[in-house]
């Protein structure tokens, strides 16, 4: 496995945590307007999203030099833009192609 499909994985798990606190958001407004009690699923749906949204931020590291990398391959416009995706890691240059460690 390499490091761009181990990162890639865990970006998914990530983003699949995201989609989950979202729907939980949506589902608590929804029923909130019938039960105030409810609404407590939209407030844990946000810390929810909000988590899965730090994570991708922050928890995305370099297997090497433990840097933050996650904004890097994660940030939308860099694919709407036409740009390619990242050949290796902006601060120590490992190839995310090679193989993973570990």
């Amino acid at each position: 496995m390499t490091v761009r499909e181990k990162l890639t994985r865990l970006r998914g798990r990530i983003a699949l945590l995201g989609l989950v606190g979202g729907l939980l958001f949506l589902v608590g407004l929804v029923a909130g307007t019938a039960d105030p009690e409810k609404l407590a699923f939209a407030i844990a749906g946000s810390v929810v999203l909000l988590v899965a949204a730090f994570e991708l931020a922050f928890g995305l590291r370099c297997p090497r030099c433990d840097a933050r990398i996650g904004p890097a391959m994660s940030w939308p416009p860099a694919r709407w833009l036409g740009r390619s995706k990242i050949a290796e890691c902006p601060s120590c240059h490992i190839d995310l192609d090679s193989e993973a460690r570990g």
